[in-house]
């Protein structure tokens, strides 16, 4: 489940990239925009979430990883023998660990990118001079802060303590 998770990560950051580099080649670019061309403003908030999403996605499958790595190092002896404990070579490469730096590297991308957005619409210089504000940058970025909130302390994080289940028992009849 490991790969299929990454793919479907790589699937919508790419579409965002080839979304963002087709906006930013297009003529219309060039040009003045009113809402100083916040279309792409969008993309890079969509990237930078789905890039965070995939970092924290990719922390906790390497944690369950573990977490099963330690049932096994734990059952095996009575079952299998150091199967598992017994490795070669001593040092080797994680792929989960370097997927987690990549997905790191494409948040900074999308950072960078959303920075780069800023001065390329002079949006950095304009505050100091009576500028209003571009409301749909202002929403993106909110939306955007609200969801990696969300993602950091609510709905994304797992819980480990004591919760209650409930378990049924159908009843099956053989004709």
């Amino acid at each position: 489940m490991y790969w299929k998770r990454a793919t479907y990560f790589w699937a919508f950051i790419a579409s965002t990239f080839v979304g963002y580099f087709a906006l930013i080649s297009s003529e219309s670019y060039a040009k003045p925009d009113r809402f100083n061309h916040v279309e792409v403003y969008f993309l890079i908030c969509i990237g930078f979430v789905l890039s965070l999403a995939w970092h924290f996605t990719n922390i906790g499958s390497k944690s369950w990883q573990r977490h099963w790595e330690v049932h096994v190092d734990l059952l095996e002896d009575a079952f299998t023998g150091p199967l598992y404990k017994t490795v070669h070579p001593q040092k080797t490469f994680s792929v989960s660990k370097i997927n987690e730096i990549v997905s790191f590297v494409f948040i900074l991308i999308w950072f960078l990118l959303g920075v780069k957005y800023f001065f390329d619409q002079n949006l950095v210089r304009s505050l100091g001079e009576n500028y209003s504000l571009n409301w749909f940058v202002v929403v993106s970025t909110i939306i955007s802060l609200l969801v990696v909130i969300s993602m950091i302390y609510g709905h994304g994080r797992g819980h480990f303590g004591s919760r209650p289940v409930t378990m049924y028992k159908r009843n099956v009849t053989y004709l």
